[in-house]
């Protein structure tokens, strides 16, 4: 019987990203083990297998934090792995836009569906489901992200 050999990778990240990711993923030691037959881990391992395709000049974040992922030693020499500013930053985007989708659908059903009207509420709701706290993610600014999502959506909805 042949062992798997896992490799262990550390990615930057900004904690209530690496919280929201990690209760996604049902990890259960703080840790994303990536496996070809889930697909939101093949997608966040696609982001950083490849080598950039363009450099641009972006402020790159300061993160507070790292999430961990285990990928076998097959996969990793089968795909590869580039970790660089650039798929760093480009990876929390994608987890930024994936917290931000969650987070303004889970307010948009409840205040559609009429179970809650109060915005700011919701959004506590939210991040205290993923155990975010004020200092990780304001709540002054997911207000601001859920308007502008909010008049987005009211523009599609009525055209």
């Amino acid at each position: 019987m042949t062992m798997i050999r896992l490799i262990s990778i550390k990615v930057p990240t900004y904690k209530y990203l690496k919280k929201f990711i990690l209760i996604r993923s049902l990890s259960r030691d703080g840790t994303i083990t990536i496996k070809n037959n889930r697909s939101d881990s093949i997608v966040l391992w696609k982001i950083l297998s490849k080598a950039p395709y363009r450099v641009e000049k972006y402020k790159f974040g300061s993160y507070d934090s790292a999430i961990f992922f285990w990928i076998s030693e097959n996969l990793s020499n089968y795909s590869g792995f580039e970790l660089n500013k650039m798929n760093t930053y480009i990876f929390n985007q994608y987890l930024k836009k994936q917290f931000d989708e969650s987070m303004f659908h889970f307010i948009q059903i409840n205040l559609e569906e009429g179970y809650y009207s109060n915005i700011e509420h919701l959004i506590k709701s939210f991040l205290k489901f993923y155990n975010i706290t004020e200092d990780e993610k304001s709540l002054a600014s997911c207000i601001k992200s859920f308007q502008r999502f909010r008049d987005s959506y009211n523009v599609l909805k009525n055209s």
